[in-house]
């Protein structure tokens, strides 16, 4: 007798239930995996972008740093700045009042790395005409650089209004070029440090009717902008105010006529070390007025190294930013006899410390003021700078 299966039909129905269901976790797995690998590609994508961001923002600050070390540090022109680099060598072209003005960052003349943003594009640089190295130390007497001498650079931000000061007027501004855009061809035009060629507008951009590879060029006025990253505009930029530079070049000239060395080799110092007292102050053209304590700094009677620097200083007018002031124990009528010491009342207060005298620099919207001593047989220390 034969037995009928009736089980059959659902075991049948059962086991096309399990393979649809099979069949759905492994499409389901694979949308998982879809889905995973597009978020994985978006967030890598995003890391990219960031340290690419990180890189560029070093690269600007280091070149900016490079920018007023070397500026502030030049043994005969302190304030001055190299041209850019217009031949794509790394080094500082030639520029004039109209020409040259912008340019890739002569990084071999600054003796900085060779700075590139997170593209691996090489910086871009501009500079106030007048502030150019190329200009004479005789010339700059109709031509001169000091802290009430403005930039003549305009830093527009991303929505096209003017930065507020202290920001304007800029003195310089460096410019990371970022990935090229449609339209730019940074194809090799000869062997080259950076690659690419020298066409500015094939690395800068235009934003709010600010064209970065121009500067908008109006006389020596130029402008740029800050613009918003997009797919026209992908420049990113950084800024040298006037304090940023005034400041330590401030500093600088003011330790110059205070003296430098140890003893003092130079200036105010070098005076004492010779004559055992400091001079009396001096008029606008650096001679001495007698029994006078406040006043310009005597400059005539004072040894600077080199020799160029006293003219320089002359010459962009920073003698008549500076003022001079000497302590009772320490002027050529003291009664007090070498080697001298402060008194109470009868020495020079800066930052909290008495010393023999000071030197004050202002101009700008800063000012900054050197002690100046030299130490003897009784006061064996001095609270420098």
């Amino acid at each position: 007798m034969i037995k009928a299966n009736f089980d059959q039909p659902y075991c049948f129905a059962k086991q096309k239930n399990k393979q649809s269901g099979v069949t759905l976790i492994i499409f389901a797995m694979i949308l998982l995996l879809a889905g995973a690998t597009v978020l994985f590609s978006v967030l890598d994508s995003n890391s990219i972008k960031i340290e690419r961001g990180k890189k560029t923002a070093v690269a600007l600050g280091e070149a900016k740093a490079a920018l007023l070390g070397w500026s502030t540090g030049h043994a005969t022109m302190p304030g001055a700045l190299p041209c850019p680099d217009t031949n794509n060598t790394g080094s500082s072209g030639t520029c004039t009042a109209t020409a040259g003005i912008i340019g890739r960052l002569p990084w071999k003349t600054l003796g900085a790395n060779d700075l590139r943003d997170g593209n691996g594009e090489c910086l871009w640089y501009a500079l106030s005409p007048v502030y150019r190295n190329t200009i004479t130390v005789a010339s700059r007497v109709s031509n001169p650089i000091n802290s009430n001498i403005p930039g003549t650079i305009t830093v527009k931000g991303a929505n096209g209004t003017t930065l507020p000061a202290p920001v304007n007027p800029a003195i310089v501004v460096v410019i990371a070029p970022g990935a090229p855009l449609t339209g730019q061809d940074r194809s090799n035009a000869s062997s080259t440090v950076c690659g690419g060629n020298t066409t500015a507008s094939n690395y800068l951009d235009t934003a709010q009717g600010v064209n970065n590879s121009t500067g908008n060029v109006s006389g020596s006025n130029y402008t740029f902008i800050a613009g918003a990253a997009s797919d026209t505009f992908n420049d990113r930029l950084i800024y040298i105010t006037a304090e940023d530079l005034y400041g330590p070049v401030r500093k600088r000239i003011a330790d110059e006529l205070a003296g430098v060395g140890t003893p003092g080799n130079t200036g105010l110092r070098k005076y004492y070390v010779n004559n055992q007292v400091y001079p009396w102050a001096g008029d606008i053209s650096g001679n001495v007025v007698t029994n006078t304590s406040s006043g310009y700094v005597p400059y005539n009677v004072l040894t600077l190294t080199p020799s160029s620097l006293r003219s320089w200083m002359i010459n962009n007018g920073w003698m008549s930013l500076v003022t001079y002031q000497i302590g009772a124990d320490f002027n050529p009528n003291s009664s007090a006899s070498f080697p001298q010491q402060c008194t109470a009342g009868n020495c020079v207060t800066v930052r909290g410390a008495q010393v023999p005298a000071s030197v004050t620099l202002g101009g700008g919207i800063g000012t900054w003021t050197s002690r100046v001593c030299e130490t003897n047989a009784v006061m064996t220390s001095c609270p420098l700078p």
